[in-house]
């Protein structure tokens, strides 16, 4: 499998996610001040300009602190994808990530449709609204790209961390050290069928047959012969 594409055509992944979490972070705090500003027009509406008065008293006290809260939610979110998700590398965290930027873009397709049906498009504020819908969607979806392609990294890294792990049991590290070991103290202590290792009626022919390695070989069937014999000799 090979390694899944990079969004961040300029950085790695990591970084990538890094900046776009920073970048969310603080976009709230600039979403946050828009806010109270809008607060602000409802109870001083002669202090700002008459577009500004006409959305903040559109979407009143109530709508403007729920989405104070989203805001602050949302912060929390991306300061939870920069620390356990980035750095500590957690895919559940990014997972979480995703689904919340899921729900903003999926309540934007929405919102643009109905603008874009609506009788008032030709108004400023209204076309403005449908820029900004447009414009989320792009960037909501890039975001969910960067996070997914990072998840798809940190899985492979995982399982190539386990086939690491695995591997000098497999190729006779570690677990063939103990196997060997096992063979040789099961010998030791005579609970080693002696059948497993038949003496040969006639020795010269097994010596024809087996590679002359030298020492290595006779060292390695020593241990074996040596306890059939004395096990040969007990009445």
């Amino acid at each position: 499998m090979g390694r899944p594409c990079n969004p961040c055509m300029c950085t790695s992944l990591e970084t990538g996610v890094k900046i776009l979490a920073v970048l969310e972070i603080v976009g709230c705090f600039i979403y946050l001040i828009v806010i109270s500003i809008f607060l602000y027009a409802i109870d001083y509406p002669e202090a700002v300009d008459s577009d500004t008065a006409k959305v903040a008293k559109e979407l009143g006290t109530g709508e403007l602190i729920v989405l104070i809260m989203i805001g602050i939610l949302t912060i929390g979110i991306s300061i939870g994808l920069y620390y356990w998700g980035a750095i500590k590398k957690k895919t559940e965290i990014c997972w979480i990530f995703i689904g919340y930027i899921a729900i903003y873009l999926i309540f934007n397709v929405i919102f643009l449709i109905l603008g874009l049906a609506s009788s008032e498009i030709k108004e400023r504020v209204h076309i403005l609204s449908i820029i900004n819908y447009a414009l989320s969607i792009i960037i909501e979806s890039y975001i969910i790209w960067v996070v997914h392609s990072f998840i798809m990294e940190l899985r492979q890294e995982q399982e190539q961390s386990q086939l690491l792990a695995t591997a000098p049991g497999a190729f006779g590290g570690e677990t063939g050290g103990m196997l060997e070991g096992s063979i040789y103290r099961a010998v030791d202590e005579g609970n080693y069928y002696s059948a497993e290792q038949p003496q040969p009626d006639n020795p010269t022919l097994v010596d024809q047959s087996q590679p002359t390695t030298g020492a290595p070989t006779s060292t390695f069937h020593a241990p074996f012969s040596t306890k059939t014999q004395s096990l040969a000799k007990t009445p």
